[in-house]
């Protein structure tokens, strides 16, 4: 990634914007050009509250992939 700020920054945008449109975790509806033809026939889930990389930084995925690999 070449610019993992602006990506960060952008995600984090688009997680405040999405607080107008999601409703029960899913995207029903948005009535701005060009998105609003597109979601006029399709729901999508919302953006998690955390990224993966937020989370990864703590530790959380981390955790859970040593947790669910196979016993040697």
């Amino acid at each position: 990634m070449k610019r993992p700020r602006v990506y960060a920054w952008g995600s984090g945008l688009l997680r405040l914007a999405q607080r107008l449109f999601a409703r029960n975790g899913w995207i029903q509806h948005v009535p701005l050009f060009p998105v609003s033809g597109w979601t006029l026939h399709r729901d999508f889930p919302a953006l998690a509250r955390r990224s993966f990389r937020q989370r990864w930084k703590a530790g959380k995925i981390g955790r859970i992939l040593r947790d669910t690999r196979p016993a040697k």
